[in-house]
Order: structure tokens, then sequence, then C-alpha cells
């Protein structure tokens, strides 16, 4: 074959892996998956495995031994490598020995038993560390981190409303420029002197810590014994899960720093006013062009029912999918009442009544989600209850941190229905 062709076939190969990967994913996490099903798509998994192996290694005999500037050693086709991985991590290499040292109940803190179990180690201390991960973990496999973090974003996580950076330190600061509020100065006359800008550039500084965050999960000695995806699919649903309901948190945190105002309507056409003010004077209009309408349920339900003077809705329609889910062509983003909750006040007065959240703005432009590549995961059957019933306890480690970067990016209000 030539190189061309060679590369095709790697493509289509690494395509199919991908999606047989992604089908077991799916079946292990499906009640009353027929065993026979887990079984055909494990040896399928296997089967391309080996094809990938063996269509990768004539390729790099093809193409020499030198690898190319723009790609990694170890860093399969179409996979690229996230800031602060390692090359190792992606490699079917690391994941059959990160498998193995799971069923062990291996750790970094424990000496490197063997060769087969080195790339652990050394994908550690490539990301810098006495190793990096002695108190947590083996960092998981790229294909195991990848589904982690697309389960994440298809369990609703707020990720998407803001800027998310991986970083290699758990403390430090990035650096924000302040607006300029003047122009230039006019020169009256040829002779005039320019001063010194009393505008100078400024700049000020943002910290960011990040805190560990941790999750026991029990596996069964049955799952324990089963091939390295079954294992990898189970851990990956069960993280992604509780990595969502951290995140959301520590978002939604951030977002209540704001300072907050009511909307008080009297009717429809009162709270369509107030509401479309939001956009045209609350913020800055470069901000407003980018800005998301964020609810939650009852929010949403309130304004879907808003009409103005004219029979007219406040939401329309999104083109893209036909649900009215754009205010003044803004996207409406909703979340649930259990993650963005009513604030109910009970006491008799003029305050009496249900506040629903509503935030307006470029949440990218508003905060930063700190995370440090990658996850660490650790395991054991000592301790616990994992002697008396069985079961091998697994300790999954990450990193998270949230820092507030420009406050006039997002506004805050509550729309305020009196009892």
């Amino acid at each position: 074959m030539t190189i061309n062709e060679l590369r095709e076939k790697q493509t289509n190969l690494r395509a199919k892996l991908d999606a047989a990967i992604a089908n077991g994913l799916k079946l292990a996490t499906t009640e009353d998956t027929p065993e026979k099903d887990l079984t055909a798509n494990n040896t399928q998994v296997n089967l391309l495995r080996a094809q990938m192996e063996a269509v990768t290694a004539a390729l790099k005999d093809a193409e020499g031994s030198a690898p190319k500037p723009e790609d990694k050693p170890g860093t399969p086709a179409g996979k690229p490598q996230k800031p602060g991985a390692s090359a190792r991590t992606a490699t079917n290499e690391y994941m059959n020995a990160w498998g193995k040292a799971m069923r062990a109940h291996l750790t970094p803190n424990k000496a490197c038993p063997n060769d087969e179990m080195k790339i652990l180690y050394d994908a550690l201390t490539e990301v810098g560390g006495t190793p990096e991960g002695s108190d947590g973990g083996f960092l998981l496999p790229d294909d195991v981190d990848n589904s982690i973090h697309e389960l994440v974003r298809e369990f609703g996580s707020m990720r998407e409303l803001v800027t998310v950076e991986p970083t290699t330190t758990v403390k430090g600061s990035r650096v924000r420029d302040n607006a300029p509020t003047k122009g230039l100065v006019a020169l009256d006359a040829e002779d005039t002197d320019i001063n010194d800008d009393d505008d100078k550039p400024s700049f000020a500084q943002v910290p960011y810590s990040l805190t560990k965050y941790a999750l026991i999960l029990d596996v069964s000695r049955d799952l324990l014994k089963d091939n390295v995806a079954n294992l990898a699919a189970y851990i990956a649903r069960w993280f992604a899960r509780k990595q969502t309901i951290t995140e959301n948190k520590l978002i939604t945190a951030k977002l209540n720093l704001l300072t907050s105002a009511n909307i008080t309507p009297e009717d429809g056409v009162d709270a369509i006013r107030q509401i479309r003010s939001i956009l045209n004077k609350g913020l800055d209009p470069a901000i407003s062009a980018r800005a998301t309408v964020i609810t939650n349920q009852s929010g949403m339900d309130y304004l879907d029912s808003l009409v103005d003077g004219n029979g007219r809705p406040l939401l329309t329609q999104d083109p893209t999918s036909g649900v009215p889910m754009l205010l003044k062509t803004r996207p409406v983003k909703i979340y649930s009442d259990a993650l963005l909750p009513n604030r109910v006040v009970t006491t008799v007065g003029a305050t009496k009544g249900v506040y629903f959240p509503l935030y307006v703005g470029d949440g990218t432009q508003y905060a930063t989600l700190f995370e440090r590549e990658q996850l660490e995961f650790a395991s054991t059957d000592v301790g616990g209850n994992a002697f008396d019933r069985d079961l091998t306890k697994f300790r999954g480690i990450t990193r998270l941190g949230a820092s507030v970067f420009d406050n006039a990016a997002m506004v805050r209000r509550e729309i305020f229905l009196a009892d």
C-alpha cells in the first residue's frame, strides 16, 4: 500500500474503533444487555485495535522512524493531545497497563513492579511532580478521559457557558486588562507638547485555586474481571455524573456573586419591557450581542408564556431546531429547578412570593473554569466494606476551580411573582 492508502485505512479504522468503543459504553450501561452482545462488541473492539496497531506500524515504517513535527509520538491519528496530558496516555499500551494496574490495586506510591507498568509512572512524571498523582492515582487513558468529558456535556454541565482552561498547577493567577476610558488628546497648536497618557494601560491579576474533588465507586469482582473497555465505560458514566454536579455548583456559585435586582411585572407587556431592557442597556453592546439567557424550568415556563400587546411571544423559534429558544436572537439555556432553584419568601409582606433565577450575558467573558489535566484513578480491596462484600473500591480524583474575570459581562435578575 502507498502512504496515502495507509493513512486512509488508518483513518477509517480509527472511526470504526471509536464507534465500537462508544457502542460498548452504551451496552455496558444499559440494563439487561445480553452477555452475547457485550462479548461480540468486545471481540470487535479487540480486532479493530489489532488492525489499528498493524496499520500504524506499517505507516510508521513507510514514513520513516522520525516523527513528523506536527505529530506527537504515541498519539493516535485524529486524537489531538490535550494540554497538560502525557502523550503516553493515548496509546493502547497505556490502556492495557492501566486496566491491569486497577485489577492489581497498584498505586503510584508503590514501587513499579515491572517494565509493563513503567508507562504509568512515566506518564505521571511527564506532566510534573514527584510523581504527580502520588496522592491520587494513575492518569486515566485518553479514551476513558474523553468519554467522561463527552458524558459531562451530555448530562448538562454548565461548563459550556464559561471559558474552560486546563492547567498543570493547583494555584496561580491570570492577567486581565482594564479597558481605557479616554481617547487621544487634541493638539491645539503645532508647538503643543504631547502629555503623558493619564489613563495608562493597567492590568488586574485574577487568582485561581483548584480544589481536589474525589469519588469512591464500588466495582464488583465480575466487572473487574471483565475487559478494560467495559470497566472503563462503567467508571466513565458514574464519574461523569458526579463531575457534572460539581462543575455546576462551582459555576452557579460564581453567578450568584452578582448583585441581583428584581423584575416585578404588573403584566406580561411590562415583563417583556424589563427583560428586553437588560439586553438594550444593562450590558455593553458588544457583550449583549454575544449574550446567552440562562434560567431554570420555572423561569422558562414563565418566559414562554409572555406576549406583547399585539399577541407576539417574547421567545421566538430557533430556526435550527424549531424550539422557542431565542430571546431577541439570543439563545436561551434552561437548567433544572434542582440545579438553579427558585427562591421562595414565605413571610408576610410585599416580598412574599416566588423568585425565578435569570442571568443574561457572556459567560465566557464573565468566568473561567480551571481544571487540572488529567483525572486520576486508584483502586483497593482493603478497607470499608470492600472485603465483606467482595468489592473493589475505585477512587477518582479531579481538581477544579472557578474565577470571575469580568463582572460587567453578566447581569443577574430574579423574576418576582407575588403571592
